[in-house]
């Protein structure tokens, strides 16, 4: 066979595979598009304003790699948990399901739907992850909106 058809083969190849990744890029879930999105601090703490409201999502202890964590989900009277997982960000790492244990009732906290559940991040060779924790909400009109609290772990 003729090498120049080889080299026309290659490069058909190669354009189409940066084309493919250009889109692929361009084209991302729109999880990560999200304008609902708020940074955990060095409290654990991390917030999202919704209108008038706030949701609001707190580690109970430091985020650690392969230990259980304890996370709050706290929304507004109109919105309740539909879902929640936690995904890399830098590094696929597959969707790790919050399981939520109980409903709280905050005392003296009227008009505000509270979550409490378990989730385990796993160790992987990257030493420096970002993570984010997707949280589903419906409200009163069945409506769902998702928010994303971005964290981080070293090792």
């Amino acid at each position: 066979m003729n090498p120049s058809f080889f080299n026309r083969i290659l490069v058909s190849l190669l354009i189409f595979s940066a084309l493919v990744g250009v889109f692929l890029f361009l084209n991302q879930s729109p999880l990560n598009n999200s304008p609902n999105q708020c940074v955990v601090d060095e409290n654990s703490y991390c917030s999202i304003t919704l209108g008038q409201e706030l949701v609001y999502v707190r580690f109970l202890q430091e985020i650690e790699l392969e230990e259980e964590l304890q996370v709050q989900i706290s929304l507004p009277k109109s919105h309740f948990l539909r879902s929640a997982w936690v995904q890399g960000v830098n590094m696929y790492m597959g969707k790790t399901p919050v399981i939520i244990n109980q409903k709280l009732t905050i005392e003296g906290g009227e008009g505000e739907n509270s979550y409490q559940g378990v989730l385990f991040l796993g160790a992987c060779s990257e030493p420096n992850m970002r993570w984010q924790l997707i949280v589903q909400t419906k409200d009163l009109n069945q409506t769902t909106q998702v928010f994303l609290v971005n964290f981080k772990t070293y090792y």
